[in-house]
């Protein structure tokens, strides 16, 4: 019985086993990857920094044919087909812009082969500001004559931060006593003037000086004359420099003292010096540095009209010695060739200085009633 029952056991065993052996399949085959698809764009959109749609913009005019519009505040925004979005407004392509022209004008946006357009409207620049240029303007006047603008240079200062010349501007002119005069009525009065320059509403002013051209008495203090009457000896470089206080005396109502003042045949660049203003020309000039080592002195009130060149300097200003108190800076052009300058002053004693810089003084006429 035992052994019937080992047989059995043996006999299912090699059953299975045989079936196991041909029921065994092939093994299953791999499926093959499948691409990811491209992400390409789909579409642009123009949109303002807080994501809202663009449709028209403002600019500014401008005025120089240069000027470039930057398209600032609008960026181009590219759609993809993983419904991603990205910035490309710097591989974007913009049409041109003409800001010189006011208007609405259209502007193409292109990016790959996808276009967008939106508005750009061409405003009015707002003036903000003038600049009045005064290089090349007359500023001495005689009684009896007119205002001359020549050589005025008006800028208007725009809200873009752009500049124009101004051609139309409108011209007040006042004394100190708020007495208007026309443009082009002569000069009656010796006084200081404010021109007045008026662009729209802004307002920019210079000053003018009108002296009179009849006086009682009149002494011109030529620094030509006065350098060569001494027998000065000049350096190479063409200069004479006192070591001590020398004072030059115009008259019995004014003196001018020297200390340290430097007379000048030859300008800095070593070429003689030969300015020549209203038909006289001048070979000497007295040096006025920013250094107060000029002293002036006058009994009574009086106008001085002095002939000067520019080396660096801006103007002269006077010093009272006692009160120190600044005066206006003389009124006149100052440039290269020789000028005028006026001021009037009162009675007293004056160190004379340059404003900043230095001036060549070739004569001072001492003009007083």
């Amino acid at each position: 019985m035992k052994k019937i029952a080992l047989g059995f056991c043996f006999f299912i065993t090699l059953l299975l086993a045989s079936c196991s052996f041909f029921e065994k399949e092939d093994d299953p085959v791999k499926p093959t990857p499948q691409p990811k698809p491209e992400i390409v764009v789909t579409g642009i959109s123009l949109l303002d920094e807080e994501g809202n749609k663009v449709e028209k913009v403002t600019a500014l005019q401008e005025f120089s044919e240069n000027a470039v519009y930057n398209h600032t505040g609008v960026y181009v925004v590219a759609s993809y087909s993983n419904d991603t979005t990205r910035d490309v407004t710097v591989h974007a392509q913009f049409s041109e812009v003409d800001l010189t022209k006011k208007g609405d004008v259209t502007v193409e946006v292109t990016y790959q082969t996808f276009k967008e357009s939106y508005i750009v409207s061409v405003i009015d620049n707002v003036l903000t500001d003038i600049v009045l240029s005064l290089g090349a303007v007359r500023l001495v006047y005689q009684v009896g004559e007119t205002l001359s603008t020549e050589g005025l240079i008006v800028s208007g200062v725009y809200k873009s931060g752009s500049h124009k010349i101004v051609e139309e501007y409108d011209i007040e002119i006042g004394n100190k006593n708020h007495q208007k005069i026309s443009k082009n009525t002569p000069f009656s009065v010796s006084d200081i003037y404010d021109v007045l320059v008026k662009v729209e509403s802004i307002e920019k002013s210079y000053q003018i000086a009108v002296y009179s051209d009849h006086y009682s008495n009149s002494n011109v203090l030529n620094v030509t004359q006065y350098a060569l009457t001494e027998n000065l000896t000049f350096t190479s470089a063409g200069t004479f420099a006192y070591t001590e206080s020398h004072s030059v005396f115009a008259d019995s109502l004014s003196s001018l003292e020297l200390q340290k003042t430097i007379f000048r045949t030859k300008d800095i660049n070593g070429d003689s010096i030969a300015q020549t203003y209203k038909g006289t020309t001048y070979t000497t000039a007295l040096e006025v540095s920013d250094q107060q080592d000029i002293r002036l002195t006058l009994t009574q009130k009086t106008d001085l009209l002095m002939v000067v060149g520019g080396i660096n300097g801006r103007g002269i200003v006077f010093t009272n010695v006692l009160d120190k108190t600044k005066h206006q800076y003389a009124i006149g052009n100052v440039n290269e060739l020789a000028s005028l300058l006026y001021i009037q002053l009162e009675a007293g004693s004056y160190e004379v200085a340059a404003n900043y810089g230095t001036l060549l003084l070739y004569s001072m006429e001492y003009c007083y009633d």
